[in-house]
Order: C-alpha cells, then structure tokens, then sequence
C-alpha cells in the first residue's frame, strides 16, 4: 500500500537498503534469541556502556555516526555484539578511516564487532 504525503510517495524512504535488509533478516533468523536493532546512534551506545558525558566529549564527532546494527539480549537488552556492513569495493581514504575509528571506538567500550561485507554475506 502506498502512502502519500504532500504528494511524495513514503514508500521510497527505506531505513535499510536491499543489502542491509538481507542482512537484518538473516541476523534475525540466525541469532532469534538476541533482539536486532538497525542504524543504531553511537553516541546511544556510548550513553548505555558509561551512563556518563565525558565518554561521549572523549569521541567527539563519532557520536554522531551510526552502527548498521546492534545485537541485544531480550531479557536485559545487554549488549551482544555490533554489525557493521562494509562496502564490497574500494572506499575512500576518508570513509576507511572513519570505519576503522567507529570500529576502534566501539572495541574501546568492550563491544565485539562483526563485520561483514555486501554482496559477500554468509
């Protein structure tokens, strides 16, 4: 069913594009005792991990980035593991430097990370 508003469809606006719902769907079926959540704040990771602001000042703009996904137990929502989604072919210098201080970041806060690759997923 299609939705209209101010005469723009809301059917083209997808949290998840075609490779990251493939893999929400198939974290989901693999993992069904963990709860997947999709494009997740860093700054809300961060906030979970420390409860505290001065973590948050410590990693700046990384705050502001996001997680593809994050895994969670169902009977505390503790954190499991993060999933990241990376680009099957080359990236810029700037994107690769920001995915491994998101990566270095999330380890910083003892979060495992998972990292998977489109058009590669197990």
């Amino acid at each position: 069913m299609e939705n209209q508003t101010d005469g723009v469809s809301s059917d083209s606006f997808r949290l998840l594009d075609a490779s990251e719902l493939e893999l929400f769907n198939r974290l989901r079926e693999a993992m069904p005792s963990l709860i997947v959540f999709a494009q997740v704040s860093m700054s809300q990771v961060y906030y979970l991990h420390s409860r505290r602001v001065d973590r948050l000042t410590r990693f700046g703009d990384m705050g502001r980035e996001s997680i593809d996904f994050l895994l969670c137990r169902r009977d505390d929502n503790g954190v499991v593991a993060a999933v990241a989604l990376k680009a099957a072919g080359p990236v810029s210098k700037v994107t690769s430097d920001l995915d491994a201080n998101k990566l270095s970041a999330l380890r910083a806060v003892g979060i495992p990370v998972l990292v998977y690759v489109r058009n590669r997923l197990p």
